[in-house]
């Protein structure tokens, strides 16, 4: 298995927060100064500590960090049958991702009766974090779409989304 699931990572962006506590800054330094008052200069320390943070915090792209895993139960199941799918993604990393949240792409054809395709925890490197749901499928053939990983870093100022294509199971039909 590829380390970042069968498809590799299709869409990898990286999310700034804070940038518009620049504003802010800039703004009660402004006033601070026209107005002669150092309790606003002081003030502007709070969102510029937020910047500054946001601008030093860094976050490996989920490239190579995460193997995705997809089975279902039965793989080949009867209309109106309960199908269990377990999504398994594992840090295969050298470091800890202290926030991953996981969104398995249910097939839009399809409702979920029990369980929940989502799933967030932190993982230490080797570890596992599994989302476990239940579909009723009707007759057809059913496919699903990528995975949504979204990591942050420890400060929450920087969060990196991907999605790729799970290994194991990616259609099933539903047939007698």
């Amino acid at each position: 298995s590829a380390p970042s699931g069968g498809g590799g990572v299709v869409v990898t962006r990286r999310i700034h927060r804070y940038r518009g506590l620049v504003g802010a800054t800039v703004g009660l330094v402004a006033a601070g100064v026209a107005a002669g008052r150092p309790t606003l200069l002081l003030a502007a320390l709070v969102p510029l500590a937020f910047v500054v943070q946001g601008a030093v915090s860094s976050l490996s792209p989920l490239d190579g960090r995460v193997r995705v895993e997809r089975e279902i139960r039965p793989e080949t199941p009867l209309p109106g049958q309960p199908v269990e799918v377990t999504l398994r993604v594992t840090n295969v990393g050298e470091s800890a991702m202290p926030d991953l949240r996981v969104r398995d792409g249910v097939p839009r054809e399809l409702g979920i009766s029990e369980g929940d395709p989502r799933a967030g925890d932190a993982l230490r490197s080797g570890e596992t974090l599994t989302a476990t749901y239940t579909l009723t499928a009707n007759r057809g053939s059913y496919a699903f779409r990528p995975v949504t990983l979204r990591a942050g870093a420890v400060s929450g100022t920087v969060v990196t989304e991907a999605s790729v294509e799970a290994d194991g199971v990616t259609e099933f039909d539903c047939r007698i």
